[in-house]
This record gives C-alpha cells, sequence and structure tokens, in this order.
C-alpha cells in the first residue's frame, strides 16, 4: 500500500512537473521532501518547489454563497465558515456560529449563542452581530453592523489613538455668544470647530451657513486653519450698546 502511494504522489508531482517545464521528459524527474517541503528536480537540473492550495471554480448564483472553509471551534461555540459570496463585485465572508441555508435564503445557528460576520469585498468592509435570540434569520436581519468603505483613489488611515486621517469635505458646528465688551468698540467674537477626522494638510477651504445670528457686522471668517479644526470669528455691530448680547450658531464645512 505504501509503495502504491508513492507511486502515485510521484505521478502526480510528475504531471505538476512537466506543466511547469513542458520538456521533462516523464521518469527524468527527482522528488523528494526537506522540512515538510515539496520539490521536484527534472533532468536538466531545474529545481521546483510545489506548495499546495485549494482551486474552485464554482460561482455561486445570485443570492448564494459557496463555502470554502469550515472549523470547529469546540464544543458550544458553533463552527467558524468561510464563503465566497456575491455581493457587491464578489466577496469573501466569514462566519461565526451562522450557516448559509440555500434553500431558506437565511442564516442558521449552529448553537443558541451571539453569531457574526466579516465581509470582505471589493467596495467596503464590514462586520455584522446577531445577537442570540432567532434560530435562522435573513441576510439583512443582522443586529449589529460597522461597516467601512473602501476607496480605490484616495488614502485613508487610522492611527493607534483611534483617529482618522482622509481627504474630502467633513461637516463640523461653531457656536458662540456672549455680551459686547462696551458701545462702539467693533469687538469679534469667536470660537472654534474641532473635526472629526484629520486632513492630510491644513484644512484651506470654509463655507459658513449661520442658523442664527445677532448684532454682528460681516460674515464668519476662519482663523488658524489645521488639520483637526479650524477657529471661527466675526465683528460686533459697532452701533450696538455695551452688554448687548452677540451670537451665532453656525454650519462649517470644511476641506
Amino acid at each position: 500500500m505504501a509503495s502504491w502511494f508513492r507511486r502515485a504522489g510521484a505521478e502526480i508531482l510528475r504531471v505538476l512537473s512537466r506543466a511547469s517545464d513542458p520538456a521533462a521528459a516523464a521518469g527524468e524527474v527527482q522528488v523528494y521532501s526537506k522540512s515538510a517541503e515539496l520539490y521536484a528536480r527534472n533532468a536538466s537540473g531545474d529545481l521546483y518547489q510545489y506548495t499546495p492550495y485549494i482551486s474552485s471554480n464554482v460561482v455561486p448564483s445570485a443570492g448564494h454563497r459557496t463555502l470554502l472553509l469550515q472549523h470547529s471551534l469546540g464544543a458550544g461555540n458553533g463552527l467558524l465558515r468561510l464563503y465566497a459570496s456575491t455581493a457587491g463585485n464578489g466577496a469573501f465572508e466569514a462566519t461565526i456560529n451562522a450557516e448559509w441555508n440555500s434553500g431558506t435564503s437565511e442564516w442558521d445557528r449552529d448553537v443558541n449563542a451571539k453569531a457574526a460576520k466579516f465581509t470582505f469585498g471589493d467596495a467596503d468592509a464590514g462586520w455584522h452581530v446577531k445577537a442570540a435570540a432567532a434560530t435562522s434569520f435573513g441576510d439583512a436581519a443582522w443586529d449589529g453592523k460597522t461597516e467601512h468603505a473602501l476607496s480605490d483613489s484616495v488614502d485613508i488611515t487610522q492611527d493607534v489613538a483611534g483617529a482618522w486621517t482622509a481627504p474630502g469635505e467633513i461637516d463640523g458646528y461653531a457656536a458662540q455668544q456672549c455680551p459686547k465688551a462696551s458701545a462702539g468698540a467693533n469687538t469679534n467674537i469667536a470660537s472654534q470647530c474641532s473635526f472629526k477626522k484629520d486632513f492630510p494638510s491644513a484644512a484651506s477651504s470654509f463655507t459658513f451657513t449661520k442658523h442664527a445670528e445677532a448684532n454682528l457686522s460681516g460674515n464668519l471668517t476662519s482663523y488658524q486653519p489645521k488639520t483637526y479644526g479650524v477657529g471661527v470669528y466675526s465683528a460686533t455691530d459697532g452701533g450696538t450698546a455695551g452688554g448687548t448680547t452677540c451670537y451665532f450658531y453656525a454650519r462649517v464645512q470644511a476641506s
């Protein structure tokens, strides 16, 4: 029996070798292993290394999935699975405690515990979680999800502190309310707008939309723009008396 397996293995490697080196003749391939790696050498002395892999040409129909890998996570924990999906332009889906049922187009739990899915495609990546409740549920019925759109034109990074750096316009809010210092003085009132991300370089373009204002003179103006925020100020109306309340509440669009 052992001899038969050796002959079968040698024949498989001979065919693989001929695919890599069409000039290799039958019977002219030496097959051996080293440190659990497979090698073959043809009559010309050329050395080839073979790495096992799984290849599948099965394309799932729309709305269905092809199971690629299944692994037990231990008693009471369900199974880990890897699927090929038709989502978007094609995606990998890794699930914990969730098996796709093509007959019902639902996810079935292995055990009565939380289920989870990670999806990676060419347009986005996302995590989905299902609380331990229904034994079966549709793909749109996950209880919570975290999704990230993937860009094919700009760099988006997140540092170890959790701050995101990315180009593109972002919205913020700035507001200030205070009494005017004295009559006749054209005093400025100021606020700041912190961005919910960092720009690769200091923001340079701003659009201000005032939701409410009182006793101001002129438009809102940006001051000392940074990658992470900008100062916002306005002059008060010189004709108002000292102690008069002045304010602005505004949307800030920065890019």
